[in-house]
């Protein structure tokens, strides 16, 4: 994640009971839920990496709501400057033990820039076998 401020940014799970200024706010939109194996990683205040790791051996599709947060560089465990919502759906079929190969647009390691107020979706393409 980056942002061209050189803002800290944070990621964690959406909440559906979060306060802002105190008013309560779902940021789920109704689909928070718990994932077994499923675990986000937020980095330090220097790289600004999320990572998520996702491990099941149980077919179906999961949704995935976590929330960005940016923070001033002086102050980066104040007040957020903004919060955005990340939602997703995670599709886990039953194939193979062989690792994919992500292919298409995506490539293994790629950075999107997604411009601000601006709807984005894409496709991930894994080959497998």
């Amino acid at each position: 994640m980056t942002g061209i401020d050189n803002d800290i940014i944070k990621c964690r799970w959406a909440n559906s009971t979060s306060i802002v200024a105190s008013i309560p706010i779902d940021e789920c939109g109704g689909i928070c839920q718990n994932i077994h194996s499923t675990q986000l990683y937020s980095s330090s205040n220097i790289d600004n990496n999320c990572t998520l790791i996702f491990n099941t051996s149980i077919t179906g599709y999961y949704v995935i709501a976590i929330q960005i947060k940016d923070f001033m560089p002086s102050d980066p465990n104040g007040t957020a400057l903004s919060s955005i919502p990340l939602q997703f759906l995670v599709h886990s079929i039953q194939l193979s033990c062989n690792l994919p190969i992500i292919v298409g647009d995506l490539i293994n390691s790629s950075t999107l820039y997604v411009q601000a107020n601006v709807t984005f979706s894409t496709a991930i393409i894994a080959q497998t076998g």
